[in-house]
């Protein structure tokens, strides 16, 4: 259950206790100009991709894309390059397709570190980040975050693919479901700024 709360109302997290806490967040900044609207601001590979958008997303959402591997040889994603630095968190909610596997991405001039997940079981494959996870939304959705340490030109991929550790294939128009994405600044993911057009940010929470 995904639940938009208003100003002044208190979250309850539950997920180290069945009792709850009150969950308050630290001010961050999506860096993603357009975190769920991948057709506009994000690059397309070379290898190509099609996006499809209206797709039935967490919590019955209409607002999910179908990503659809191109059907040449290299690598399939979308990218964005916000030109932030240091210790980041990169998150996108994904749901196997006819492809079971996502993997996220940050490069610069050949420097580069990649987190592929598996997306029927839920798993964290290969991976060179710093950290990574994933956390179960549902309906066979999953937050996939990678942690990572970058200089400020890095390019941020999310992209298919059809095996762990493999980014690079002849692709055959198969293809995962994403949405939401979110780059923030920090060593670890908060919950999701949404973000159309420029870059957005929440402020830090305090209960009085």
């Amino acid at each position: 259950l995904i639940e938009v709360v208003g100003n002044n109302e208190p979250r309850i997290d539950f997920s180290n206790d069945s009792k709850g806490a009150l969950l308050l967040e630290p001010t961050r900044t999506n860096n993603f100009q357009q975190s769920n609207q991948f057709d506009t601001t994000w690059a397309i590979s070379a290898a190509g991709v099609s996006l499809t958008p209206n797709q039935v997303g967490v919590g019955n959402s209409q607002d999910a894309w179908k990503l659809t591997e191109g059907t040449f040889n290299g690598e399939h994603f979308i990218r964005q390059t916000p030109n932030i630095g240091g210790v980041v968190s990169i998150s996108v909610y994904a749901k196997a397709g006819t492809n079971d596997f996502l993997y996220l991405r940050g490069v610069v001039s050949g420097v580069n570190a990649r987190t592929w997940f598996n997306l029927s079981n839920g798993t964290v494959g290969t991976n060179q980040g710093i950290s990574a996870e994933m956390i179960s939304m549902g309906d066979g959705w999953y937050r996939c975050i990678m942690v990572l340490d970058h200089q400020a030109a890095f390019e941020y991929y999310i992209g298919v693919s059809n095996a762990d550790g493999v980014s690079s294939y002849q692709g055959s128009n198969n293809y995962i479901y994403i949405q939401n994405s979110q780059l923030e600044q920090g060593s670890y993911a908060t919950s999701y700024i949404p973000t159309s057009g420029s870059i957005a940010t929440r402020d830090a929470e305090v209960c009085n």
